[in-house]
């Protein structure tokens, strides 16, 4: 039994397969790989910084990542349990998703229709998911397997390339039987691994199936801000890259709505 971890510095990021599956892309993050377009230019301004105003809060032993916004953008309705009107599961858990590029991820979620809103906050503050440690990380796990969020499951996963994406991607089966179907039939791009699985706890508070590995560890990571921190959400600063589906994104808590402003765009 092996784990597969991807190509050196490269982080996994959840993504879906062409075909609709839910699967894991291994790209550079944060790396800004294409300019933002003039027409939503005015809507950057984020920095990734500790909090200057207080102590930052701390996970293993480290000061935990912050990201803070002059302003973010949420399409919809302000109602986080409508996001599953379009799609039953999502990466960002149970709140209200955001972001600083509305115009590609309209586009990309496929969101034409609804409206654009602006949402500010004086102080605001967000855990910087990629910005964690290795160790905070692990911590995050742990806690995760000790509160029930999170159990280990041994899985198949298949690894391959996707010309369209220009990335590397794995997906897990259940059996290998299943994964070498998926190879077709090349049992070296198959790993029988241990990963970490969603339980029915977990499932029940984010709304993703029970059993998935690819957005495991973000959604805990999302229930233990929410549960254990006071930021108002976390931010993943993934690659800007919206042909390849992939864009800077993020998540406000719920019982954290009250603290913002929220103003129609459109």
């Amino acid at each position: 039994m092996v784990k597969y971890d991807g190509p050196s510095r490269m982080q996994k990021v959840p993504v879906r397969l062409p075909d609709g599956r839910q699967g894991i892309a291994f790209r550079r993050v944060g790396s800004a790989t294409a300019a933002p377009s003039p027409a939503i230019g005015k809507h950057l301004g984020a920095s990734t910084r500790q909090l200057a105003d207080s102590a930052p809060p701390t996970l293993a032993g480290q000061p935990i990542p912050v990201a803070t916004f002059d302003e973010v953008f949420h399409i919809g309705t302000l109602n986080p349990d409508d996001r599953r009107r379009n799609y039953r599961e999502s990466y960002e858990g149970s709140g209200l998703s955001i972001s600083q590029h509305p115009d590609d991820w309209r586009t990309i979620a496929r969101l034409g229709g609804y409206p654009t809103w602006t949402a500010t906050k004086t102080g605001n503050a967000f855990l910087a998911r990629w910005d964690l440690t290795a160790e905070q990380e692990h911590a995050i796990n742990q806690w995760g397997v000790a509160n029930g969020y999170l159990e280990e499951v041994t899985r198949w996963q298949v690894t391959g390339y996707d010309s369209e994406q220009d990335c590397d991607y794995t997906f897990d089966c259940d059996t290998y039987e299943a994964a070498l179907h998926e190879a077709d039939d090349d049992p070296s791009v198959v790993h029988e691994v241990r990963t970490l699985a969603v339980t029915d706890k977990l499932s029940a508070l984010t709304g993703t199936t029970s059993g998935d590995t690819a957005s495991a560890f973000d959604l805990a990571l999302t229930v233990y801000a929410e549960h254990e921190t006071g930021f108002d959400g976390v931010w993943w600063d993934d690659d800007y890259s919206p042909l390849a589906l992939s864009c800077p994104r993020g998540v406000i808590f719920a019982d954290r709505l009250d603290g913002w402003a929220f103003a129609a765009t459109d």
